[in-house]
């Protein structure tokens, strides 16, 4: 959970760090909630990267999960990471 001050402005950037983010596509986006396809560098697989906005709470939760397999080499939590520090400092 990453708590943010303004969080329509944290949402807005969100949506800005996923629609720049390379081999990603949003597929579905709702006023709290982004669905995004990324795919991962080696072997095109698909993940999925989850969104949501909490207002109650004024945090932003992010989910990055492979769709298939047991085990991704860390890239997902390299992606939840690198989401974090990019919407906390950009």
């Amino acid at each position: 959970d990453l708590k943010v001050n303004d969080l329509g402005f944290a949402f807005n950037k969100a949506m800005k760090i996923v629609s720049e983010t390379p081999r990603t596509k949003v597929v579905e986006k709702t006023d709290t909630f982004i669905h995004a396809e990324a795919k991962t560098k080696w072997r095109r697989f698909t993940d999925d990267l989850l969104i949501k906005a909490i207002p109650e709470k004024s945090i932003i939760q992010v989910r990055s999960e492979s769709r298939v397999g047991i085990g991704d080499n860390g890239v997902n939590q390299k992606r939840v990471d690198d989401f974090a520090y990019r919407l906390m400092t950009e």
